[in-house]
């Protein structure tokens, strides 16, 4: 039996949030799965847990503050967390890798984002990461 694979839940939103197209003043909270492809069906690999938010009444920008928790193969128990813009309108992204614990502690790097799909309504969406880390 799979895993519930997202978890995005509202925590705080303005009164017109839902006004606005960009949903503008939503904060979200989210613990969901990373799997190793964009088949939902693929192996769990670790979860990502953490905010994000919508920052822009214009264009779609949310902030994200996100850690990755890796629960299997050679990285299993560690982390690395992430803070930045996140544009899911533009297909390729980055953000940089601000925070690590564990075998990750001196680590630098970023991780290039590309969004394969995204609901707006539901904002649910399928991004898949690249993490570069030096260390």
């Amino acid at each position: 039996r799979q895993q519930q694979r997202r978890s995005g839940k509202r925590i705080a939103q303005a009164t017109n949030t839902y006004k606005s197209p960009t949903r503008f003043d939503i904060v979200m909270i989210a613990d969901d799965s990373l799997i190793e492809t964009r088949n939902p069906q693929s192996k769990l690999v670790g979860r990502a847990k953490g905010l994000y938010g919508s920052t822009c009444q214009h264009q779609l920008a949310i902030i994200m503050s996100m850690s990755f928790v890796f629960v299997d193969g050679p990285n299993n128990g560690n982390c690395i967390s992430l803070f930045g813009n996140n544009k899911s309108i533009v297909p390729v992204h980055k953000m940089p890798i601000v925070s690590n614990i564990t075998m990750f502690l001196l680590a630098g790097g970023y991780t290039v984002a590309q969004t394969h799909r995204v609901d707006f309504k539901s904002t649910d969406a399928i991004v898949g990461c690249i993490v570069i880390s030096v260390h």
